[in-house]
């Protein structure tokens, strides 16, 4: 402590300031093993949300996911989830779900509604929901949100008498070796009517699904006993549940399905603002207040100014209002038709100026300058985090102004006569606050490191950090490696971002056309035509063209092709290729008969080629072939004599400028690659045999001969149906 207090009053800090005066405190906290996490109830198996969807595009990515047509669907309601353990069939706890791994222990609120004992000696954990039927709710005058009300109901103290009921939709055992349609039984046999019912379903599509999904829905809202918040869809197969498995937050073999709203309409009144724990200003949309779904919405978070500026929000529209997964307000669309013809843009300088807010734009966003205004909310954060009673923002601003705490830390040194300074605070109050305070230093230590409110350190980096850490030393130690944390994690995002960027790139780049007989036909016309190229340039380039679209070969390989290679297409219509170096070596192309015919149209510009470069294939003294000229390359230029072929660039160059000049072409996205593409459509079109296909063509891989077919189109759909029948 002594080389961080002189290097902290010589202006150079060594540590960051959250990190200094929580080693300086360190002495009045508990030793730290007394402040690791005071557990919750903690569930056996993972309670994970459900992943939501409202259209078809997310109902499709689903189904092609899982991969099978059998389902099992039930009603989602709109209540708590709990999850009772069994026991060797005996009941020992209940848990809400909480964040998916630990929850508030609701046992002794739940003995009453569930059986003591199974009919079967099992150990297991039964999910359900605690709700309220629909007839009971509308009785409670008092309550808007029927959600809302079970969960005060779970969370409170004292026994609130209220109609609460549960019903359970899964059990959940080691390896999960039962279907679904295997545990609803069970459970109705266990709970009887406190068992959600369900419905076996087999689709063929996507499209099947979501409508066999909405009509169920349909169906439900018409009941008058449960509150729904949409319909769920589970694959029903073990086997395929336990291959697909689960990501952070949902299982991947289940889908939640919730209506697509179009939204309330209101008034935006006025634009405010927040200010967060590090200082970020949040706008906020004052409403003219309109009820959705049991709650008095007056206010919606804009998130960010740069969220404010693109949705060009003013003050006086008229906007959609809609609960983002039936708990989060949030503004789906502004009604610009409606605007008045003298609205402006909203201008956030100027309104922030207005509020005598002291700011500055950083990394994308405004924050708040001022000190003492953040100083005011690091300690709220800190004191709503660990829930220090009586400590609300009033009493915290009186206590910065008066600069009786300078840090967050300073409210452990405060005295019961400091706080009754402060106006309308007596002696029992402060005494309460002083106590509330003092307890905190045996809160959980992932509470109180999220309460520090270091930045990028929420709940789930606070539980992590907390399993490693064991003393404030070490803490200290780690902050100092935070900023390496956060920039790996930073560049981490980058990239994924960068990918993503790419993958787009590739999924909307302008497809390549497959070349056909007229595209061939129409190049040896063009060529023809071109009264400023010389012959010997025109035959390479016809011979070129043939060759790339009877066999179908890469112009990398047909770059190298030898004068033995060349003369065993014209004789026997085979072509040998070696790819030693990228695929299955010696690889033949063959040619039908009709290819045989066009390529001896050639044959004059091959043996026309081939002079020009020097290479004499006849012996005219004793009138016989000369063998020495058979490892020569057919596309050479006439300095090299065939001892070399032209090089990719140039080769690739010449080849696809023509193709470029061509105005037919030009839309078209015509490449030298066009045609294998051409060649490979034509295969798959005339044999209808993707492996076939895939062993001409010489792929590896038969996924990359799928990407190469055309589809059919409409006209070739309907000739081939009407075949068909």
């Amino acid at each position: 402590m002594t080389s961080y207090n002189d290097a902290y009053w010589k202006g150079e800090p060594d540590l960051p300031d959250v990190a200094y005066d929580a080693l300086d405190l360190g002495t009045e906290f508990e030793d730290i093993s007394r402040l690791k996490h005071e557990l919750k109830n903690k569930h056996k198996y993972p309670m994970l949300s459900l992943e939501k969807a409202y259209c078809l595009k997310e109902i499709k990515r689903f189904f092609n996911r899982v991969s099978t047509n059998a389902f099992i669907i039930q009603p989602k309601i709109d209540g708590v989830g709990i999850s009772c353990r069994y026991e060797n069939g005996v009941f020992t706890k209940a848990t809400t779900r909480g964040n998916s791994l630990e929850g508030e222990d609701v046992t002794h609120k739940i003995q009453g509604f569930v059986p003591e004992n199974l009919t079967q000696c099992l150990s297991c954990e039964i999910r359900g929901e605690l709700y309220i039927r629909k007839k009971d709710f509308e009785q409670l005058s008092t309550y808007k949100s029927n959600r809302s009300t079970v969960a005060g109901w779970c969370n409170s103290k004292n026994a609130m008498k209220l109609p609460i009921s549960v019903i359970f939709f899964d059990v959940v055992l080691d390896n999960d070796p039962w279907t679904l349609e295997e545990k609803s039984v069970w459970l109705q046999k266990n709970f009887g009517l406190g068992a959600l019912t369900w419905e076996k379903v087999v689709c063929s599509s996507a499209g099947e699904l979501e409508t066999k999904l909405r009509n169920y829905y349909s169906e439900y809202l018409t009941n008058k006993i449960f509150p729904l918040d949409g319909v769920v869809v589970k694959v029903n197969a073990p086997d395929i549940r336990q291959k697909l498995g689960a990501s952070k937050n949902y299982p991947r073999w289940a889908l939640a399905l919730k209506s697509n709203e179009d939204g309330i309409e209101t008034i935006v009144e006025g634009i405010s603002y927040t200010i967060g724990k590090t200082g970020k200003i949040t706008p906020i949309a004052q409403l003219s207040p309109v009820e959705i779904k049991g709650s008095t919405i007056r206010r919606v978070t804009l998130n960010n100014c740069d969220y404010l500026e693109k949705m060009d929000v003013r003050p006086g529209d008229s906007v959609l209002i809609v609960k983002a997964g039936e708990i989060i307000p949030q503004i789906v669309k502004v009604k610009k038709k409606k605007r008045a013809a003298d609205s402006v843009p909203f201008d956030i300088a100027k309104s922030l100026a207005n509020n005598n807010i002291a700011t500055a734009y950083r990394e994308g966003h405004w924050v708040c300058v001022d000190k003492k205004e953040q100083l005011q909310k690091q300690i709220l954060h800190y004191a709503q985090t660990l829930k220090i009673g009586f400590l609300g923002p009033a009493l915290i601003k009186k206590l910065v102004n008066e600069e009786l705490v300078t840090s967050v830390f300073d409210l452990y040194k405060l005295t019961p006569e400091q706080l009754m300074l402060c106006e309308n605070v007596g002696e029992k109050t402060s005494k309460k606050i002083i106590n509330n305070i003092q307890v905190t230093k045996k809160c959980a230590f992932t509470d109180w490191l999220v309460a520090c409110g270091i930045p990028q350190i929420g709940p789930q980096h606070g539980k992590l950090i907390s399993n490693v850490v064991n003393s404030l030393e070490e803490f200290v130690n780690l902050v100092e490696q935070i900023e390496e944390l956060i920039a790996y994690k930073q560049n981490i995002e980058e990239e994924q971002k960068l990918k993503q960027l790419r993958r787009h790139k590739y999924l909307n780049r302008k497809k390549r056309a497959a070349s056909q007989l007229e595209h061939y036909q129409m190049l040896l016309s063009y060529i023809n035509q071109q009264t400023k190229e010389i012959d010997y340039i025109k035959q390479r380039l016809r011979v070129a063209y043939c060759c790339l679209f009877l066999t179908g070969l890469r112009i990398s390989e047909i770059r190298f092709i030898t004068v033995s290679q060349i003369l065993t297409l014209l004789k026997h219509g085979y072509i040998a290729i070696d790819r030693s170096k990228r695929g299955p070596a010696n690889k033949k192309a063959f040619l039908n008969d009709a290819g045989k015919a066009i390529l001896q149209e050639r044959s004059q510009d091959i043996y026309n080629l081939l002079h020009s470069q020097g290479i004499h294939l006849y012996n005219q003294q004793n009138n016989s072939f000369n063998s020495e000229y058979e490892h020569l390359f057919l596309f050479s230029s006439i300095q090299s004599q065939g001892q070399k072929p032209l090089s990719r660039t140039f080769f690739t160059h010449r080849i696809n400028t023509i193709l470029k000049s061509i105005p037919e072409f030009q839309e078209q996205h015509f490449t030298s690659h066009s045609f294998r593409k051409g060649y490979i459509t034509k295969l798959w079109k005339d044999y209808q045999d993707i492996e076939f296909v895939r062993q001409v063509i010489g792929h590896i891989y038969i996924g990359t001969t799928s990407r190469y077919i055309s589809q059919l189109s409409d006209d070739e759909i309907q000739t081939k149906i009407q075949k068909s029948l």
